[in-house]
């Protein structure tokens, strides 16, 4: 099920094959692509929500092949206290909800506010509620379903 805001693009990634591992090979199906790609060309932050073995990584790794990125986990916060990385299309951040602390969480939202160049990709467990309560962006999500897409 993806959701657009008109700044955050909100993925959940539903895995049907749970179990089933593809050695050396990810398959997205397209509707997760268009999702994705609808989110890149609409909006700044993308985020993937699904529990833990689901492919969030895996998907967005595989999106985001043809971009330069730059992964950081939000259970090391550390590199919130660096300068913004440069020359990169797009911060991926995974673990959302670890960023517990209030000054890390608006040192996030002050990287997204002003970079306006950049896309940040952000993995979570949580729901975007969670998204919108742990690091205040833009306020509610005003947004419509989109269809269910699987890795």
């Amino acid at each position: 099920m993806g959701y657009i805001s008109r700044e955050i693009c909100y993925i959940v990634v539903i895995n049907h094959k749970r179990g089933v591992e593809h050695m050396n090979e990810v398959v997205i199906k397209p509707s997760l692509r268009e999702q994705f790609l609808q989110g890149w060309a609409q909006c700044r932050v993308i985020f993937f929500s699904a529990p833990c073995g689901f492919g969030k990584s895996t998907a967005a790794t595989a999106l985001l092949s043809n971009h330069k990125t730059c992964v950081f986990s939000a259970e090391d916060p550390e590199f919130l206290r660096e300068p913004v990385p440069k020359n990169v299309d797009a911060i991926v951040i995974d673990s959302l909800p670890a960023l517990k602390d209030p000054e890390d969480q608006q040192t996030l939202c002050a990287w997204i506010r002003e970079n306006p160049e950049l896309h940040f990709v952000i993995l979570s467990r949580g729901v975007a509620a969670r998204l919108a309560h742990a690091v205040p962006l833009y306020g509610a999500f005003a947004a419509h379903r989109g269809q269910r897409s699987a890795v």
